[in-house]
């Protein structure tokens, strides 16, 4: 668990790369915690665990994802 504090997720929201702390993702919502918890076969790629491989948002708009990142993490 501890270790889920600092990982991180990308998600590509329009043209723009996001890169979210995962553990508030995990806080606030049971898709996003069992898809993180599942086990990953070999080294292939998975997504949201790097820039090359995000998570693609493809209905929302990078503005209101921006909002959503500062509403879970407030400066």
């Amino acid at each position: 668990m501890e270790s889920m504090l600092w990982d991180t997720v990308f998600f590509k929201v329009e043209a723009t790369v996001f890169q979210v702390p995962q553990h508030r993702l995990t806080e606030h919502s049971e898709v996003f915690a069992d898809m993180f918890l599942m086990p990953q076969a070999g080294q292939e790629s998975v997504e949201g665990k790097d820039k090359e491989h995000p998570i693609v948002l493809e209905t929302y708009s990078a503005a209101d994802f921006r909002a959503l990142v500062k509403a879970l993490y407030p400066a």
